[in-house]
This record gives structure tokens, C-alpha cells and sequence, in this order.
């Protein structure tokens, strides 16, 4: 037997591969239409829940009628509790779904923990605004303990997150169990038609996307197992207690229950959704920056082209080369441009820092120098008339553009120092 890994718990993909694939392609546009009445008619009927809020019958049926239109079935099974009465007040569920306490809210009536991600309206119609997790496990407590004594029900989903639930459960957080001393179990199991057999939750998607996957499809059946309740020995650790119900939900659901945490599933979405992300944008970065390095170096050679020019041909060539003949060719049509001061390599640069750091008076150029410079020119002085005369001043420029070029470049990287020159 192979040991169970974390991402045996989730589902990484919606739709299914091969075969089954061909009846979800042809269900596609009635399930587009299905989705987009049932999400027309479900905004409708939120609103009319809410304007009943407080009368708990009529939100009920309002509520029961919604899940009808958007194809939740609701079938609970209370064959294993020998009396319905001994049941206890506090439900503790598996979590499948991101719809899993409005199923539960519209079963049992219970008040549920509420999602975080979900609209803080969504949560109040659900009966979730009394309880907030965020301000700590004290008050959730404090209610928890009042729930025999005001006959209401309360659900708690410790695992914190959700999962496939085919393979295994998340260990239960004990902070939920924190003073609780009777629970009821209950196992969710969730079934759809082969037509449409998508993953009910995809690690890494909004819950909105998940809702929207629960309209499209023609039905979700979720079959709520209500087992006997389980009270706390008072020898038995929260955390023990915590293991034991976890255990129990598990065995009825034919799952493993495992140590994930809700910690493990956050460190599986950043592998699985956010770091190829952030590694997509590392590489766009990458090319953004050596682009930027190779326009540079065309410019060096070629001061008067417009660099949006060079990076355009350069997305294209991916070549200094090839780019710089192509402009000395004629290929590329553009404006030039005149620089503001003349182009410096990057060793000419290096040479002058500290000559303007002496603070001296300037020296007369030497020979060789002026010579050089001289050779930097590359501008015609006079525009010829003739064809054949155009000709040859173009080859002539061009000759002189690549050996200041070929010039720069063993300048650039000392190579005169091994016996190299520029001749």
C-alpha cells in the first residue's frame, strides 16, 4: 500500500481526460445556458431570503426552492442514530464544497463559521454573521456552549479547507473543539452525472469559480450521513478528541485520515498555482532585460537609430548582427535621430573618470587619437548626385560604421592587451 502524498487530496485539474471528455464537450452550451438562468434566477431569490431573514420558515422553503433550481439535491440519512433526539446540537462536517454550509443551513437550519472569501451578505443569510474566527477561538467557544440551552445548531468544518474526498480527510484543528464536550458527525459525500463529471473543488480556484461549475452542471447530490454522536472523555485531550471524530467521519466516508493541515494545502497552491506565476514573470523579466542589453548594443554602433526601432527589429532577428545589417542594408525604414552628445564606449568612459577626478588642466589629444576619432565619422559631406556616386558613398559608410564597430568592441573588451588591434 503507497503512502498517501498531499496532492492525492486535491484536484489540480477540473475536467476529466480521454473518453470522458466527449460527453462534458457536447453538454457544454446547455450547460452554459443552464448556468447563466440558474444565476439570474439564484440573485432573485437571495434577495427575497434576505427580506425573510428573521422568519425562519419561509427562508427555509425560499432556500430549499433555490437549491432545487440550481441543482443541489439534499438527501440526509439518518439510519445509523437509533433516536433522532439524542443527536447533538453541534455538527461536525467534512468539507467538499464551498456551497457545504448553505446545504447544511438549509437542511438543519444550523448557523455556520463563514467563509472568508465569500460576501459578507452571503455569510449573514447564512445564518454565519454570529460567529467570526478571526477575533479568536474564545468566542466561538462562548457560543458553542450555548447552543444546548437555546436548542439551536451550530457547524463546524475543522479541516479548514476544502477536499476531493476521495482519498483522504485534513487533520481537524483543535481550536475548533476548544470546550466542546458532544459532538455530531456528519459525512458529506457528494455525487454528479457521468455527463458532466467535473471536480466539485480545484485546488487554487475562487470560490466564485466553483459556484459558477455548480450551475453548469445539470446536478450535485450531496448525501448527508448523520452518525451517532460522540462525547468527550474527560481523560481525553482536545487534540485526541479531535483525532477520534476525524477518525470516525473518515472510516464512514472509506477515506484515510490524515496530518495534512490546512498549512500543507497553502504550500501545495504556491508549487502548484503560484510559482509558475512568479516563475513566468522571472523569465518575461529576463528577456525584458537582455532585449534592453542588446538594443544597447546596436546603439553603440548605430547612436542615430531610435531605439523603438531596434527593439522591434530585434523581437523579430534576436541578433545584433543580423539587426545591424539590416539597417546598414536599408531594409528597416526610420527617422533618424541626432544624440545629444557624442557615443562613448564603455572603456572610453572608464579612461576619462579619472583624468576629471585629477582635477588637472586637459592634455593635447595625441596623434593616434585624433585619428581615431576622425575615423568615428561616418556622415557623407556631401550628398551625392548621381546613383553610382550613392552607391559608393553607402559602401564606403558602411565600411566604416563596422570597423568603428569592430573597433569599439575590442576597446570595449581589452583585446588589444593580448596583441589584437583594431586595424
Amino acid at each position: 500500500m503507497t503512502a498517501t502524498s498531499i496532492k492525492d487530496l486535491f484536484d489540480d485539474a477540473r475536467c476529466p481526460d480521454g473518453w470522458k471528455f466527449v460527453p462534458l464537450l457536447v453538454y457544454f452550451p446547455f450547460g452554459a445556458m443552464l448556468a447563466t438562468i440558474r444565476l439570474i434566477i439564484s440573485l432573485q431569490m437571495l434577495l427575497a431570503a434576505s427580506a425573510f431573514q428573521n422568519v425562519t420558515i419561509v427562508k427555509k422553503f425560499i432556500l430549499r426552492m433555490m437549491c432545487n433550481i440550481l441543482g443541489i439535491i439534499i438527501r440526509e440519512d439518518f439510519s445509523e442514530l437509533r433516536f433522532k433526539t439524542q443527536a447533538s446540537p453541534i455538527l461536525v462536517a467534512n468539507q467538499s464544497t464551498p456551497v457545504d454550509n448553505l446545504v447544511l443551513h438549509t437542511a438543519t437550519g444550523c448557523t455556520t463559521v463563514p467563509n472568508p472569501e465569500a460576501p459578507s451578505a452571503l455569510n449573514w443569510l447564512l445564518g454565519a454573521h454570529d460567529i467570526k474566527i478571526s477575533q479568536g477561538f474564545q468566542q466561538l467557544t462562548r457560543i458553542l456552549q450555548e447552543c444546548p440551552s437555546n436548542q439551536t445548531s451550530i457547524l463546524l468544518q475543522p479541516e479548514g479547507t476544502t477536499t476531493n474526498g476521495r482519498v483522504g480527510l485534513l487533520k481537524f484543528q483543535e481550536g475548533y473543539l476548544e470546550g466542546v464536550k458532544k459532538v455530531q458527525p456528519v459525512a458529506i459525500q457528494i455525487w454528479r452525472p457521468p455527463t458532466a463529471t467535473v471536480s466539485p473543488c480545484v485546488i487554487g480556484t475562487p470560490w466564485w469559480m466553483e459556484v459558477l461549475w455548480l450551475l453548469f452542471v445539470p446536478c450535485t447530490v450531496f448525501c448527508l450521513r448523520y452518525l451517532p454522536a460522540i462525547v468527550k472523555s474527560e481523560r481525553e485531550t482536545t487534540d485526541e478528541f479531535a483525532k477520534r471524530v476525524q477518525g470516525i467521519i473518515a472510516r464512514r466516508l472509506d477515506v484515510e485520515a490524515t496530518n495534512f493541515t490546512v498549512g500543507d494545502k497553502k504550500e501545495l497552491e504556491k508549487k502548484l498555482v503560484i510559482a509558475p506565476v512568479r516563475q513566468q514573470e522571472q523569465r518575461l523579466a529576463q528577456r525584458n532585460a537582455e532585449l534592453q542589453r542588446m538594443v544597447s548594443q546596436v546603439r553603440e554602433v548605430l547612436p542615430y537609430v531610435p531605439a523603438d526601432v531596434v527593439r522591434k527589429d530585434l523581437m523579430r532577428t534576436k541578433s545584433v548582427d543580423i539587426t545591424i545589417s539590416n539597417i546598414l542594408e536599408g531594409h528597416i525604414s526610420f527617422v533618424p535621430v541626432m544624440p545629444s552628445s557624442p557615443v562613448k564606449s564603455t572603456a572610453d568612459a572608464e579612461a576619462a573618470k579619472p583624468k576629471e577626478q585629477s582635477g588637472g588642466s586637459s592634455a593635447a589629444p595625441s596623434p593616434a587619437t585624433v585619428g581615431s576619432s576622425s575615423s568615428l565619422i561616418t556622415a557623407a559631406s556631401s550628398f551625392p548626385k548621381s546613383a553610382e556616386e550613392r552607391s559608393m558613398s553607402f559602401k564606403e559608410r558602411k565600411t566604416r560604421l563596422i570597423e568603428n564597430a569592430r573597433r569599439r568592441y575590442i576597446e570595449k573588451h581589452g583585446l588589444k592587451e593580448f596583441g589584437l588591434s583594431a586595424s
